[in-house]
């Protein structure tokens, strides 16, 4: 068994401080050098399909780990195996343990209170992969800060306490711009619910597209004020200081990342 050791936040300051200058492509490259055991966290949307593109560019065959709620819309379905069939890159489904029919029955309908939305989401997208941490150290993910409001400073590198592992956003300080032309790449895979109105795109009983003159996360869970995300990304609801239990010649591997930039 290996020998784990304790990592916190301060721990990954400097490593975040050597990464802030590195292309996506670099921090791609580093972050499979550093973790063996890493995947990428996509529900689908435009920005994980460009990050899976990013992957399958560089000639890596990384999992696709994906959060099936059982309640997405079909596009998102197809969009997901056309991501695996055209990069190859294996798909593997975490459901959560209830249906939607079989969690409404013993909970009723959760989604239309502030306190439902939470445990609904926490059950339906979150649950499913806190056991990941069995199968792998660290997960690329999406985010950028050009997205703006809570993702405005997310880290390049953090910690999920609650899966237990290391989340790594590539692509957290390119641009806008940057980002679009990507994203119009002839081999971008994209969900065709972009183009029609939908800038961001969660489950179907809780997604809307958006009128021009709204910001781009209006069309998530309309009917409640004041909610923005659904909680898979610990960055866009905590900010404090935490620690987790990882494998010691990873901790080594992240210093030895440090001290090469001396």
């Amino acid at each position: 068994m290996a020998n784990l050791v304790t990592l916190s936040e301060q721990d990954l300051q400097p490593v975040n401080q050597y990464l802030e200058s590195r292309t996506p492509y670099e921090i791609l490259e580093w972050s499979i050098k550093v973790f063996p055991r890493i995947g990428i966290l996509t529900s689908g949307q435009k920005a994980g399909s460009i990050l899976c593109k990013l992957v399958y560019k560089s000639g890596h065959k990384l999992d696709l780990v994906f959060s099936d709620t059982g309640v997405l819309f079909q596009e998102t379905y197809d969009t997901m195996e056309q991501i695996r069939n055209s990069y190859g890159l294996p798909l593997k489904r975490y459901a959560p343990k209830l249906s939607m029919e079989e969690q409404t029955r013993l909970h009723g309908v959760l989604y239309i209170s502030h306190a439902g939305q939470e445990k609904c989401c926490h059950m339906r997208k979150v649950e499913p992969l806190l056991e990941l941490h069995q199968d792998y150290d660290a997960l690329l993910g999406p985010l950028r800060r050009g997205e703006g409001g809570a993702r405005s400073k997310v880290p390049i590198v953090s910690m999920d306490t609650s899966m237990k592992l290391i989340r790594i956003n590539p692509m957290a300080t390119i641009s806008n711009e940057d980002y679009e032309t990507l994203a119009l790449e002839q081999d971008t895979i994209i969900n065709p619910l972009h183009e029609q109105g939908f800038p961001t795109i969660g489950c179907n009983r809780c997604t809307t597209p958006v009128r021009p003159d709204e910001r781009p996360r209006a069309g998530r869970w309309r009917h409640l004020s004041g909610v923005d995300y659904c909680g898979i990304n610990p960055t866009d609801v905590s900010h404090q200081s935490q620690t987790i239990s990882i494998e010691e010649a990873i901790v080594l591997r992240l210093r030895q990342t440090v001290l090469s930039a001396i």
